[in-house]
């Protein structure tokens, strides 16, 4: 007997009830939006900062463990920081700097139009340091005879990286990719943190969804059909990347 859940059977409507709601569908799709926005960002700043701070110079040591400090500074903290930033009167951090170029001010986490796109910033800013460090693990391995035979022949350092380093880090592209995309569809923090789904919804994202539902409205059947269905589509991620993962090796 669970009084909180209720002792009726009721088979699949919580599946249906939150799956045929709109709000649903918008948060599903925010949490894709941020998921993709994010994963591409993370992944492509951290590339270009790993193969900027590659090397075994003692200096690049200290200039990679302040990058990394993002990934392991606290949320609320990092929060906080960018909120300040972000304040979208003039004299805003960041409407100082778009004032300089002859653009803003933007108000950025108060507006739907812009709220998606900054908390979206926030992600990429927080997720590269770390896939920074994961692509400096994977150009270790990369055979630095080809990069010696490739600049004897006379390829450019574009083509290099092109035909080099990028099929050198394929191994890690597949893990990156996954990790990233399963980092993008579980966020909720910084969502919570710095818009809590506002304004007026367009920041509402699947987990903020499901905590609101269980948390604040006591609709626990349905907040615990929205986790059911993310997890299932998490656990279909980790399974096609270890597939993946095999079919590399």
């Amino acid at each position: 007997m669970r009084p909180f859940l209720g002792n009726t059977y009721v088979g699949g409507e919580n599946y249906a009830e939150i799956a045929g709601s709109s709000d649903f569908g918008a948060a599903v799709w925010h949490t894709v939006v941020l998921a993709v926005a994010t994963t591409a960002g993370s992944i492509l700043l951290g590339l270009a900062l790993a193969l900027l701070l590659e090397g075994q110079t003692r200096s690049l040591w200290f200039i990679r463990s302040a990058i990394f400090l993002p990934v392991v500074t606290a949320m609320a903290v990092v929060a906080e920081v960018w909120r300040v930033m972000y304040y979208p009167a003039e004299g805003g951090a960041l409407n100082s700097v778009l004032g300089v170029v002859g653009l803003g001010p933007s108000e950025f986490l108060n507006s739907p139009d812009s709220s998606l796109a900054s908390i979206a910033f926030v992600g990429v800013w927080r997720g590269a340091p770390y896939d920074m460090m994961i692509f400096l693990a994977g150009l270790a391995g990369v055979d630095r005879v080809l990069y010696e035979a490739s600049a004897v022949d006379g390829a450019s350092r574009w083509r290099r990286i092109w035909h080099v380093t990028l099929p050198g880090l394929r191994p890690v592209f597949a893990i990156l990719l996954t990790l990233a995309a399963i980092r993008g569809l579980r966020i909720f923090t910084e969502v919570f943190l710095l818009t809590n789904g506002g304004p007026d919804g367009s920041t509402e994202v699947l987990l903020t969804l499901t905590y609101k539902l269980g948390l604040e409205r006591n609709e626990l059947g349905v907040a615990a059909a929205g986790t059911v269905l993310l997890f299932l589509v998490l656990l279909v991620l980790t399974v096609a990347s270890r597939l993946r993962r095999r079919e590399v090796r």
